[in-house]
């Protein structure tokens, strides 16, 4: 199998050193690209089991909690109102999207 070569070793190895992933919300696109992000290995230790995004009131409602608390340092904010907010990233690719942009 491709884990038993260090495949999965090194998938979460770059993963890590891709935090904390710059992700840029597109408006109308739902929260499932959010939610498999929140569950990648590692990304969000604290996040309570079963959670799922089911839509914007749920943004709305933990925001803080996914940025701050359960997956803190997973998720820049530099630039940004949120961690999934629709902010453009002009102003900030170079020192915080570059290498970690996920859209």
């Amino acid at each position: 199998s491709m884990a038993s070569h260090g495949s999965s070793g090194q998938s979460v190895a770059r993963l890590q050193a891709a935090r904390p992933i710059a992700f840029t919300h597109v408006p109308k696109c739902g929260f499932s690209l959010a939610n498999a992000l929140i569950y990648l290995p590692g990304m969000c230790p604290d996040l309570p089991p079963g959670f799922v995004y089911a839509d914007i009131h749920d943004d709305h409602k933990y925001r803080e909690k996914v940025s701050e608390e359960w997956c803190s340092g997973s998720f820049s904010t530099e630039g940004r109102i949120y961690w999934s907010d629709h902010s453009g990233i002009g102003g900030v690719y170079d020192s915080s999207v570059k290498g970690h942009g996920v859209i």
